[in-house]
C-alpha cells in the first residue's frame, strides 16, 4: 500500500466515522426527557405534538444511520475489490477510453441505484407515511423514478462522456471540465422550472389575485421581475410545505405548493414569500452561486492535479484514469465536507438576514412569527437537536431562535419609538 492510500483511508474513514459520531449524538440527543420547550413555541406544541415530534426525530435519525452504515459498506467494498473489478470489466465490453469509462461510471450509477431504492421506499412508504407526510402512491412512485432515470441517461450520459473525451484528448482538461460544469448548472437553471418540474408535478398559475398582488409587490421592491407565480400539487407526494424561487431570465419563477396555501394564511405565506424574496434582496442567491462556482474551480484543478499525479496514478490496483478519477472524487469529497459545515454556518445567517428583510417589507414580524411556529409543527421540526450536530449540518436556525430574532427587531423598533 502506498503512502497516498494511507492518507486516502485516513481522510475519507476519519470523515466518514465522524459523521456517524455526529449522527448518533443527534440521535440519543433526541429524546423527550431532553427536550427543554422554548417559551416561544409553548403556545402550539401539545405535550402529544412534543411526543410524535421527538419520535419522529428520533426514527430519522436511525434511519439515516443505517442508510449512512449501509452506503458506508458498499463503498469500502467498492474502494477495495469492486471498483477494480467494474474497470475490468469495462476494459472487456468496450473499445476507447471514453466509451469505457461510460460504462464503468453507468454501472457505478446503476449499482448506487439499486442499493438506494430500498431505503427510498422504506422512508417514502414507511418513516414518511408512519408520521403522516406521505401521499404518494406506488404508482406514482415508480413513474417518477422511471423519469429520473429517464432523465439521466438523457442529459447524464452525454455530459459524462464529453467529460471523458475531453480528458483523454487535452492536457489542460481541467478548463473543458469546469466549462461543462457552470454550463450545466446555467442549463439546469433554464430548464429546471420549464421542462424537468412540470414532468413530475402539475403547476397552474395562482388563483388568489388578491395574493397574487401582494406577492408580485414584494418580488418587484426586490427587484427581481418575474413572469409566473405557479401552484405546485405537492400534496399529492407530500405533507410538507414550502415557496421557491426557481429559474434565470425568462424562465423566472415563483413556485408555492398547494399545502402552503391550505395550511397557511395570505399573511403567513407573505411574510414566507418576502423571507425568500429577502434572499434575492440581499444578494445571498448571487453569492452562493460565486461561492459556489469559485469551490467548483477549485475541487476542478485538485482533481486534475490528482488524475495526473504520479502518486495517484494505480491507486488500490486500478489503471484507467476514469476509475484513477472516481477515487481522487471520492478523496476530494470527503476533505470537502469541511466546506459543507462552513457552508451551514453562511446559510443559518442568511437565514437571519432573509427574516430580517421580510420584517422590514412586510412592516409586521408578526405573520413571519405565526409561519415559523406553523411550520414547526406541520413539520414536526426536532425540538432538541445536538447542539455540535445543528452548528455543522443545519442550514437553517432552529424555528425558535428565528423567532427570538424576529422578537428582537419588534424590541428595537419599540424602543426607537420610545425615544421619539
Amino acid at each position: 500500500m502506498t503512502s497516498f492510500e494511507t492518507v486516502f483511508i485516513l481522510v475519507v474513514y476519519g470523515i466518514a466515522f465522524f459523521e456517524l459520531f455526529l449522527l448518533s449524538l443527534n440521535f440519543r440527543n433526541a429524546k423527550l426527557s431532553k427536550v427543554s420547550l422554548p417559551d416561544n413555541l409553548r403556545d402550539v406544541f401539545s405535550d402529544d405534538l412534543i411526543e410524535k415530534s421527538v419520535e419522529y426525530s428520533r426514527a430519522k435519525s436511525l434511519f439515516v444511520i443505517v442508510s449512512s452504515v449501509v452506503n458506508l459498506v458498499a463503498l469500502s467494498i467498492g474502494i477495495f475489490w469492486g471498483f477494480g473489478v467494474i474497470e475490468s470489466l469495462s476494459m472487456k465490453l468496450a473499445e476507447g477510453f471514453a466509451l469505457r469509462g461510460l460504462i464503468f461510471f453507468s454501472l457505478i450509477a446503476s449499482i448506487y441505484f439499486f442499493i438506494s431504492l430500498p431505503f427510498s421506499i422504506y422512508s417514502t412508504f414507511v418513516l414518511e407515511n408512519r408520521y403522516g407526510f406521505n401521499r404518494t402512491t406506488p404508482k406514482t412512485f415508480v413513474s417518477d423514478k422511471i423519469k429520473e432515470i429517464l432523465l439521466a441517461a438523457g442529459i447524464g450520459l452525454p455530459l459524462v462522456y464529453l467529460a471523458l473525451l475531453a480528458i483523454d484528448s487535452f492536457e489542460y482538461w481541467w478548463v473543458y471540465l469546469l466549462i461543462g460544469v457552470v454550463g450545466f448548472e446555467i442549463l439546469t437553471q433554464l430548464i429546471f422550472p420549464t421542462v424537468i418540474l412540470p414532468l413530475f408535478y402539475k403547476l397552474k398559475p395562482l388563483e388568489d389575485e388578491n395574493l397574487a398582488k401582494r406577492i408580485r409587490e414584494i418580488a418587484d421592491k426586490a427587484g427581481f421581475g418575474v413572469k409566473s407565480i405557479l401552484v405546485m400539487d405537492a400534496s399529492r407526494k407530500t405533507g410538507h410545505t414550502n415557496a421557491f424561487f426557481t429559474g434565470i431570465g425568462r424562465a423566472k419563477r415563483i413556485v408555492l405548493y398547494d399545502s402552503l396555501l391550505e395550511k397557511h394564511s395570505s399573511e403567513e405565506i407573505e411574510a414566507i414569500f418576502a423571507h425568500e424574496a429577502g434572499h434575492f434582496k440581499r444578494k445571498h442567491i448571487l453569492k452562493g452561486m460565486l461561492i459556489s462556482n469559485a469551490v467548483a474551480i477549485f475541487a476542478v484543478v485538485l482533481l486534475w492535479m490528482m488524475v495526473e499525479s504520479d502518486t495517484v496514478a494505480g491507486i488500490f490496483g486500478v489503471s484507467e484514469k476514469y476509475a484513477i478519477l472516481l477515487y481522487a472524487g471520492i478523496f476530494l469529497s470527503s476533505i470537502f465536507t469541511v466546506l459543507d459545515w462552513i457552508d451551514s454556518f453562511i446559510s443559518r445567517k442568511w437565514e437571519f438576514e432573509a427574516d430580517s428583510y421580510a420584517a422590514m417589507i412586510t412592516g409586521d414580524t408578526q405573520p413571519m412569527i405565526r409561519a415559523l411556529k406553523n411550520l414547526s409543527v406541520s413539520n414536526l421540526s426536532n425540538l432538541s437537536p445536538h447542539p455540535l450536530y445543528a452548528a455543522l449540518y443545519y442550514s437553517h436556525p432552529p424555528s425558535w431562535e428565528r423567532i427570538e430574532k424576529l422578537n428582537g427587531i419588534v424590541s428595537n423598533i419599540d424602543e426607537r419609538k420610545s425615544r421619539g
